[in-house]
Formats: C-alpha cells, sequence, structure tokens
C-alpha cells in the first residue's frame, strides 16, 4: 500500500499566496469542472478531461512542472 500525501509547505503553496503563484492553480481546478486536482505521493496531477495536462512536484524546497500536451 501507498502513502498519498505532499509536504506541508506544497499544501500551503496550493491554498494561499505564497509569492510562487502555484494557488492560482487550485483556483482554477475549483472553477473549471473539467480539471481534476488529484494527489500524488509527493506531487499532484492535473486533468482534463480524464487526461493527464501536467503534474507538479516539489524537490528540494523547489516546485517544478511537467507539461503532458
Amino acid at each position: 500500500m501507498s502513502n498519498r500525501g505532499i509536504s506541508k509547505q506544497f499544501l500551503e503553496a496550493l491554498q494561499y499566496d505564497t509569492g510562487i503563484g502555484i494557488n492560482r492553480l487550485l483556483d482554477l481546478v475549483k472553477k473549471d469542472s473539467s480539471l481534476c486536482l488529484e494527489i500524488r505521493k509527493d506531487y499532484i496531477n492535473i486533468y482534463y478531461r480524464g487526461g493527464n495536462l501536467m503534474k507538479l512536484s516539489e524537490q528540494k524546497g523547489d516546485f517544478l512542472f511537467q507539461e503532458f500536451f
């Protein structure tokens, strides 16, 4: 069984304006029913109509985006 979760820093960056701008992703997902945010182990995926749109991960305090379109 794997554990799903992101760090406290990652969660705060998603929820609040910490100057990074990641919180705007969560706002977009909340407003657009065609988007879905899924929490994985140490990263999140954002899906558009079931297709993987992007991956956001945290590595050593930095956030890395990977696009899939």
